[in-house]
Order: C-alpha cells, then structure tokens, then sequence
C-alpha cells in the first residue's frame, strides 16, 4: 500500500497515510503507480446506463414469443428498431473502466439487431419471362385530398399503367379531363370523403367492378374497392385498393392497456384477407395495393399477408419505407412500412420501390412492376 500525496509506503493493513493522513492504494506492479477505485458515482451510472440495453433484451424476447396486438407492448413492437437508437449515446460510457458489464449488453444488443432486423433489399431482381405479360403499378396515399396539383404532376408522367390512390378526392379525378385523357378507366367510391376515398385508375379496361361494404358493422364507411381488368391476350387481373384505419392510441380512459388498441383494425385486415381468398383460389391474377396501417412486425400483418406474395420482401430494390410523421413531411425519408403491394402466387413481382419526394402527403409513393404469365 502507498500513499499517493506523500509517496509513504505503510502496512498492507492500513488504509490511510500515517505520515499524513491521505488514503492508501494499491500499487500496479506494471506502471509502478497506486490503483484508485472506481467512485460509486461512476459505478452507478454504468449501471443506470446497463439497464436501457437489459431492457431491451427482455423486451425483444417477450415481442418474439408472445407476440401482442394491444396495449403498450403492441406499440413498442411499432417502432421497435428505433428503441436501438439511444444505444449509439451509450455506447462511449463503454469505453469506461470496470464498465465491462454495459460492453456485454451492447454486444448482445448489437446481435439481436442484426438478427431481428436484417436489411431485406434483393440480391438479384427477379428476370422477366419473353413473351409474358407486364404490368405496372402505383400506389400513393395522397393524404386528405391530396395537393392537387403535385398529384397531377406525377399523374402527368403517366407512372404506371394501374394507380391505386387511397384518402383522394374522388369526385375531381372522376370529372378531370386531363386525368381522364391519361386514364380512360377509372372507378372509385362515390359514398366516401376525402379521408376515406379510394379511387382505381387504369390504361386496361375495367370490366367488372364493386365495393366490399357488405359488412357495415365493421367498416363504418367503404374502405375496399375492387375491379377486374382485361390486360390483353385474354387476361383478366384483378386489382383490389384497401385503406383500413389505424388502431386507435391511448387516452386517459385507455391508458395502459389499451394504450394501443388494434381489435377492429385486425378484424378489418383479416376481413381483406378473407374477400381476396376466393380469387386466388380460383386461379385468379390479383393485385392488392393499399395503406393498411400495420407494419410488419405486428401479427396482424400475418392475418393479411397469408397466401399473397408480399412485393417488397420478394422484389424490392430499396427499403421499402413509406410513412413519415407530419413534422418530416418536407424530408425525402420515411421511418415505417406500412402500405403494400401483394400479389397472387401466380404473379411474379419484378421490382418495387418507393419515391418519398415531398409532395404535401405523409406517405410515399410506392412503385411496382409484375408479370402475368
């Protein structure tokens, strides 16, 4: 033991300097200089800090073997990659001494990451068939109404050969000369707002069309429109467009437990399920575009997704990220997936991707090209 003020070297049972009182440290055999305790201090923030990575461990593994639909731990799932962010502020408290713990949980964090959210881009695009039919898509949720005037710039470039849009206004496309010269076929629902519209537009002909609300106790307004298009060569595609609502958020009479609240929602998604089944069975070409308010780690998305090829995992050449809340609508990004394109077995998606340009709408634009064999 010696004293680090004085130099004095006293008994290794003492624990302060008798020449002047000052405590007594160990001696590091290598650099020949007193060891010093971590202060509680110190210790205590690295375990303050250790917790935020535990409590992400457990909270990852009770979201992967119990799944929720409802309530706080529904919601976390949500936006569950983005609860790994803050670790990227811990990790330089790492680098502390004695701080070996927190080096653990990180790793572990770092692990779990990877594992639960790997990138999903494609390794090689899916090659067209000689000889096969190709279909292009385009689904926009333009948000309440839409700017019209951006939705009828990008209208203009004639993006796809089918458009779904959902939250639009259908009544002015419906009477607009310019979209109707761009697209003489066109169905959307008549009996809905602007927040509910869902309106089909197409360079095929429509020859046979309808809405599902035969369910009126589940969907308070139409929120699915469907069409039959003939695309040549005596082939028909059928093209559904959906917009089911959210789940509903907490409030002061929900929260906790129904904090997040997805009941009616997954009955709605796997009522879509449940419409387009038939089709495909039959042997049916069919396309499902829409905004489905559900990301892909809830189990709602199973429910909606069972027996369709989702575009995105199987053919998509970026993220696939396509809302943003309001405060980033003027940024060209988006944090969370939730409008889709899925398709029948028998029709292979060839590229997806979307276009987050800024054109008054929290939602991206999605892009899709098919083949029909």
């Amino acid at each position: 033991m010696v004293c680090a003020n004085c130099g004095f070297a006293g008994p290794a049972g003492n624990r302060y300097c008798d020449d002047c009182g000052a405590k007594l440290f160990r001696i590091n055999r290598t650099t020949n200089r007193p060891l010093r305790g971590t202060p509680w201090g110190k210790r205590l923030l690295i375990l303050l800090l250790t917790l935020y990575p535990a409590l992400l461990v457990v909270l990852s593994l009770v979201n992967t073997l119990q799944p929720r639909r409802t309530g706080l731990l529904a919601l976390t799932e949500v936006f569950a990659p983005y609860l790994f962010m803050p670790l990227l502020l811990i990790a330089p408290f790492a680098l502390m001494r004695k701080a070996w713990l927190l080096r653990v949980a990180l790793l572990v964090c770092v692990v779990l990451f990877c594992v639960r959210f790997p990138p999903k881009l494609v390794a090689s695009v899916p090659q067209a068939t000689p000889g096969a039919i190709q279909l292009s898509a385009m689904h926009w949720n333009v948000m309440l109404g839409g700017n019209y005037d951006k939705m009828i710039e990008v209208l203009r470039t004639k993006p796809a050969s089918i458009v779904s849009m959902v939250e639009a206004d259908w009544i002015r496309l419906s009477t607009d000369y310019e979209v109707g010269a761009l697209y003489p076929y066109r169905f959307g629902d008549e009996k809905s707002g602007p927040v509910s519209g869902q309106a089909l537009l197409s360079t095929y002909p429509i020859i046979e069309e309808g809405v599902l609300d035969e369910m009126p106790g589940l969907w308070g307004a139409p929120r699915v429109i469907w069409a039959r298009l003939d695309v040549g060569l005596g082939r028909n595609v059928i093209v559904v467009v959906a917009h089911p609502p959210p789940g509903r958020f907490c409030g002061r009479s929900t929260f906790p437990n129904r904090c997040y609240d997805t009941t009616l929602r997954d009955k709605r998604l796997a009522a879509i399920n449940a419409f387009v089944q038939p089709f495909v069975k039959s042997g049916d070409s069919l396309l499902l575009l829409g905004d489905f308010n559900v990301t892909e780690r809830e189990p709602a998305y199973t429910d909606l997704s069972a027996g369709l090829v989702d575009s995105q995992l199987s053919a998509g050449t970026d993220t696939g990220l396509t809302w943003r809340p309001a405060s980033l609508m003027d940024k060209n990004l988006a944090i969370l997936r939730i409008d889709y394109m899925f398709s029948s077995p028998n029709v292979l998606p060839l590229a997806t991707s979307v276009d987050c340009t800024p054109r008054g709408s929290d939602h991206c634009i999605v892009h899709g090209r098919f083949e029909v064999p």
